[in-house]
């Protein structure tokens, strides 16, 4: 992991609310609308019926900016609950046997076709559109950056970016170009590494 610099969290709910804009759904209206008029973007992210989910956990206060090589991306964690909730059964994506690393998790989405379908998930449209592309090189950066959280030294969750980091994770196993990845790391004090 290659720290670029020192962030927060306000910085990764303005980054978060700019891809929300993208989307155009019509329930981040009034979010948007205040935070135009100068109001907190974190204050509007953490309420109940907003994104509070899309939070690493308070005692990870620390955020800075990092980029991550193949192997860090290919080892990254989704939520414990995840592998096998309505969302993973409903697209037959459950890993059986167990698993949540995301190199693993590429690869049954792979061997069980859900890229090849036309659906609408945000996994399959990147996926789509990277592979027109032909090139991974610049496509999680900048305001595409995702937030992963420091679970265990050496070990990190997906907090915010599934949607993005499945695809890409896809694309490398089927032999696309790795470039690195930008993100947002939230750490606890103690867990933070030396740069």
């Amino acid at each position: 992991m290659e720290i670029q610099r020192d962030s927060n969290l306000e910085e990764y709910a303005r980054h978060f609310w700019e891809r929300q804009r993208a989307k155009g759904d019509p329930g981040d209206r009034d979010a948007l609308a205040g935070i135009d008029a100068g109001e907190n973007p974190v204050t509007w992210l953490s309420k109940p019926e907003k994104y509070p989910y899309k939070f690493p956990h308070p005692d990870s206060n620390l955020i800075r900016i990092a980029f991550l090589d193949r192997a860090e991306v290919e080892a990254l964690l989704i939520h414990d609950y995840m592998p096998c909730d309505p969302w993973m059964r409903k697209r037959g994506l459950v890993p059986d046997p167990y698993a949540r690393n995301l190199a693993d998790l590429a690869g049954i989405s792979i061997s069980r076709d859900y890229f090849d379908g036309r659906g609408n998930d945000t996994q399959q449209v990147l996926y789509r559109i990277w592979k027109a592309r032909g090139s991974l090189k610049d496509v999680i950066a900048g305001s595409a950056r995702t937030l992963i959280e420091c679970v265990r030294p050496g070990e990190y969750e997906i907090v915010d970016g599934w949607g993005r980091l499945l695809p890409f994770a896809a694309l490398l196993r089927q032999g696309y170009e790795f470039h690195p990845v930008e993100t947002f790391v939230a750490w606890r004090p103690f867990d933070v590494p030396s740069r």
